[in-house]
């Protein structure tokens, strides 16, 4: 199905599930616009779903959850050791608990062993525990590093910082997260195509294709090598080498990309403080703001 992205007058074809609504602020704000952007291109709808579980593609072993959490990426494991850690914990994954660390110690994808992983995710979804767990990890594996990240580029454009968050949520980002304690550090692999942790790769590919100060219109300018950097002119080029590096090929997750989203917005200026409406061809909206996911 095709779907416009109308703002400022400017329309944009693109392929997408459903339409959207965006009026966004920044921080927290961000990071929720990004993970609804995500869930709707992905689920059709704003909200995660937390009781999905399925064979993933590209050899991603099984994916599920809020985050779209995989066995060979390891967060799956994460989710469920947090969650036996919780007073809610009844043994639902008991039976699947020692191969499920077998498997995210090897990273091979591999299903095999798995088979009563996802009944055992299923019969666990409608706890709140379950629930909670599955926010605590998506927020320790991305909000905070990302949001890390953002701090030392300096990134004030909202726009600049839902692409990090974008990034980080189909790709992954670097760090070792202890979901016990909350302490994101040391270095892991990242997940697509041997690169070791996307979204900083990323980041780092982008700052070394400057070589000279580039001026532009965001009103803030970042200072990358010693060179002086607008931040939207910065993000088109982010936006660039990741779509020529073939993100969506490259997807173990299995998900859709959404760089011509954001490519969208930013030949509009970049300003998602204005309401952009992403509207399908019999007219419908899903409305994308700031409020809180769905708790259970």
């Amino acid at each position: 199905m095709k779907f416009s992205l109308i703002a400022t007058g400017l329309i944009a074809s693109l392929s997408a599930v459903s339409g959207s609504l965006i009026n966004i602020g920044s921080g927290d704000c961000a990071f929720l616009t990004a993970s609804k952007i995500v869930n709707l291109v992905n689920l059709g709808q704003t909200e995660g779903n937390a009781c999905k579980c399925a064979v993933g593609k590209n050899g991603s072993g099984i994916v599920a959850g809020l985050a779209n959490f995989s066995t060979k990426n390891g967060d799956l494991l994460q989710v469920v050791e947090q969650f036996t850690q919780t007073s809610g914990y009844l043994g639902e994954f008991d039976g699947v608990l020692a191969t499920l660390k077998q498997v995210a110690s090897s990273a091979t994808g591999t299903v095999a062993g798995l088979d009563g992983l996802c009944d055992a995710w299923t019969k666990a979804s409608d706890n709140k525990d379950f629930y909670s767990s599955q926010l605590k990890v998506s927020e320790l594996l991305y909000k905070l590093p990302v949001t890390k990240l953002i701090a030392e580029l300096g990134a004030k454009n909202q726009l600049t910082q839902a692409v990090l968050f974008d990034t980080a949520l189909l790709q992954g980002v670097t760090g070792i997260v202890d979901t016990a304690v909350g302490v994101v550090e040391g270095v892991v692999d990242g997940v697509a195509g041997g690169v070791v942790g996307l979204l900083e790769s990323l980041i780092a590919k982008t700052n070394a294709s400057f070589t000279k100060d580039v001026a532009g219109t965001s009103g803030n300018t970042l200072l990358i090598n010693g060179l002086h950097i607008d931040e939207l002119e910065w993000v088109k080029a982010f936006l660039n080498i990741r779509s020529d590096l073939g993100l969506v090929s490259n997807l173990t997750s299995g998900l859709l990309d959404t760089t011509s989203i954001y490519q969208s917005l930013l030949s509009q200026g970049g300003l998602l403080s204005t309401v952009v409406s992403l509207v399908n061809t019999v007219g419908s909206l899903v409305t994308i703001n700031c409020s809180p996911l769905l708790q259970l």
